[in-house]
This record gives structure tokens, sequence and C-alpha cells, in this order.
């Protein structure tokens, strides 16, 4: 999603409105394969203020994923806001705390910057539900669905002979 942004370059306070939808299709993040269900949805503005550029935006939309605990398909929707602050000056000091994203010319590539903002404002493992009993971890078979026949408890052969203690 790139921006031209010359026209409020020129100006200080000046505002560019956003309305638009992204496509993203399917995104890599922390090893697992995103797919967007629809296209994002981007609505705010950018505002110049001194040698900054100000992004204040809503973002929503729905990404298709699996369960990180029987691995089902589903899918989530999200809705949240940004706040982002640019510069194309290369020489301006940045206070320690403060996170500014350096561009270059007159364009603004926002792609990244919205991808990131969602995988930052989304958990790290999605659960059909949070009942999902998961998948047994020796046969495989859905817990949710069916029951496995794997024996519950394992005991290291060693120690067995002390079973018969307790009982």
């Amino acid at each position: 999603m790139i921006i031209d942004v010359s026209n409020i370059l020129k100006v200080e306070g000046s505002k560019l409105d956003i309305d638009t939808f992204v496509e993203f299709g399917s995104v890599e993040f922390n090893g697992d394969t995103f797919q967007f269900s629809k296209p994002v949805k981007v609505t705010g503005n950018i505002v110049h203020i001194g040698t900054t550029l100000k992004l204040s935006a809503d973002v929503s939309g729905a990404i298709r994923t699996k369960c990180y605990r029987c691995a089902k398909e589903l899918e989530k929707e999200f809705s949240f806001s940004i706040q982002e602050t640019f510069t194309n000056n290369a020489h301006l000091t940045v206070k320690e705390d403060e996170d500014i994203i350096y561009f270059e010319g007159n364009r603004l590539d926002l792609s990244e910057v919205i991808v990131n903002n969602i995988f930052i404002n989304m958990p790290m493992k999605y659960l059909c539900s949070q009942e999902c009993k998961g998948l047994c971890p020796k046969c495989g078979t859905d817990l949710n669905t069916n029951q496995c026949n794997c024996r519950e408890e394992e005991i290291d052969p060693r120690l067995e002979v002390l079973k018969n203690f307790f009982y």
C-alpha cells in the first residue's frame, strides 16, 4: 500500500485522508502461515507535523489460521487502531523511547507497517475454543471428536515396581 505524500509534505499541518482496502494474501509470521480471508480495511489519516508525518488509522479484517491444539482451520476477525510516526529527515534526533520510521522520497509504503501492527495486536496462539482438548500426543486423534485408546499414564520401567508399593 503505497501512499504519495508529496502534497502534504509541502505544507505543515496538511492532512491526507485514507479509506481503502489492502490485499495481503498469505503472510509468514513466527513460523506460521496466515491467510487473509478478505482485504484489510484501513481508514484514517496522515498529518504533516514539523519534520514528521503522523499516521492514525483503524484497521480491520479477518485472518485464517489453525488452532494451536487441534490444528482445525479457523478464521479470526480483528479490529484495532494504529498510531505511527514517519520522517524522511535522516538527521532527525530521535528520543530513546520514540519509534520513528524512516522513509525516502515522497512515497510511504504502509504494507509492512500494517502487517506488523496486525501481528502485534493479535494473540500469539489461536484456539478454536477455550474448551479445545487438542490432539492425543501419542496417536494424533482429535480428542474433541473421538476418544483414543492410548494408555494415559506412562511409567518409567525402572520405577514401575514402586507402583505396587502405594496400592
